[in-house]
């Protein structure tokens, strides 16, 4: 009886750090891969002009959203960046969204934008998945989906900062590093 309690109580932690060892695999492939962006070939509800200019960023963060997300909920929480990077020169880093919608969520982004319920200036609506043909070494896991890449577009950090405190210090150490801070 206590053996079997015993198994019990190790299976779930081997089960956890098999997981947790794949991640880290997936993690350590992901890091210095190269991103295509493809921001011309997607849609969004501004002028180009009226866009973030990512050009001139030495450093952009990434939040891809696809269609296995929930687009409405991790769009809530754009404004929440302005928070995150307050204090970094403007010119150095900024944070887009590229989403692979469903039809219905595509309509309700789309209708957010255009009544200015949602900052669409940082918004990139992919309707035919370019973003992840161009990407195949993109990792299926959504946790690996915000990331952020340098200049020359290779990532160098993965995780959302906003869900993350460790993250978040990780972000603010490795941007301070590179000097983006005022």
């Amino acid at each position: 009886m206590n053996t079997n309690k015993i198994i019990y109580l190790i299976f779930p932690l081997f089960l956890f750090s098999c997981n947790h060892s794949r991640l880290e695999q997936k993690i350590e492939a992901f890091s210095n891969s190269h991103i295509e962006l493809m921001l011309d070939s997607m849609l969004n509800g501004r002028p180009l002009n009226e866009m973030i200019s990512i050009t001139q960023s030495q450093f952009v963060y990434v939040s891809y959203v696809d269609s296995f997300a929930c687009s409405s909920c991790n769009l809530a929480h754009i404004s929440n960046w302005y928070y995150l990077t307050r204090d970094l020169k403007r010119t150095d880093f900024c944070n887009i969204y590229i989403i692979f919608p469903t039809k219905k969520d595509r309509n309700f982004i789309i209708e957010k934008i255009g009544r200015n319920l949602l900052d669409g200036k940082r918004v990139y609506i992919d309707t035919t998945g370019v973003f992840e043909r161009h990407n195949p070494h993109l990792p299926k896991e959504q946790v690996l989906h915000t990331f952020l890449i340098n200049k020359d577009r290779n990532v160098v950090l993965i995780g959302n900062p906003l869900e993350s405190k460790r993250i978040e210090n990780l972000f603010k150490r490795f941007v301070s590093k590179e000097m983006v801070y005022k």
